[in-house]
């Protein structure tokens, strides 16, 4: 895996390279010009659209529940930043056929694995996280596998069981899918820990401060051990009071 993440790393600089040589005559269907960071959130865009399309089906015809938890809901809960990668969870049973009706749909959809799919499934049938690229190669995205029924072993399995039950309908531009909650969104921060998940659990609360489930916030955070840190983030503590250099 860490041979294949490299290349994924040099083929990704690469088509950034390309981009930039030939971001003078790219232009958009109406006609725009876009800088290098348009054309990379252009990929995002097309990335998302087909992974989306591939989860929806999924769901619609197989049982499959899924929603979009991390760094790609930053811009609707935190601040305006793009991330070039996807997190998703995904529940489902582990059986063969879930397997298999996954798989299709990848292939089908012609998702790009950074080995082969054999590779990408070989922890199959215990819960893990599947990692591959979308179609055109660019984008990096990590699934998350639940099994359905399953007890959480630890905390960072029960914000996968958590979020689903509260999972939101979001719309971007022309895109619905599931997501992860506000609430949960500042849990996983939070629980996950670090100085820009803290920055983005703070952005959250201050921006929905007046629409959040804060008695869900205060026991969730209390039951996953991190209860401090959402008492500075009702505080508006400034990341520098919580990590300081």
């Amino acid at each position: 895996m860490q041979r294949s993440m490299s290349t994924y790393k040099s083929r990704k600089n690469g088509i950034r390279k390309n981009l930039t040589e030939k971001l003078c005559e790219y232009t958009t269907s109406n006609g725009c010009r876009l800088a290098e960071g348009c054309l990379m959130d252009a990929f995002f865009l097309g990335a998302l659209r087909d992974l989306i399309s591939a989860l929806e089906s999924l769901e619609n015809q197989y049982g499959f529940r899924y929603f979009v938890v991390g760094g790609a809901l930053v811009p609707f809960y935190a601040e305006m930043r793009q991330t070039s990668d996807i997190d998703i969870v995904v529940h489902l049973t582990f059986s063969s056929e879930k397997r298999n009706q996954l798989l299709d749909e990848l292939i089908g959809q012609r998702f790009q694995p950074f080995t082969n799919w054999n590779d990408t499934f070989i922890e199959w049938p215990k819960p893990s996280m599947i990692t591959f690229l979308d179609p055109r190669g660019v984008i990096k995205i990590d699934m998350h596998l639940v099994e359905v029924g399953s007890k959480p072993v630890n905390r960072y399995e029960k914000l996968g069981v958590l979020a689903l039950a509260r999972r939101v309908r979001l719309d971007y531009i022309g895109i619905s899918f599931w997501a992860q909650g506000k609430e949960d969104f500042i849990v996983a921060k939070l629980v996950y820990g670090g100085y820009q998940d803290y920055k983005d659990a703070l952005a959250c609360w201050i921006r929905f401060q007046n629409e959040l489930d804060v008695p869900y916030l205060k026991e969730t955070t209390h039951s996953l051990g991190v209860d401090e840190l959402f008492d500075a983030i009702m505080r508006k503590t400034p990341v520098e009071g919580v990590y300081p250099d």
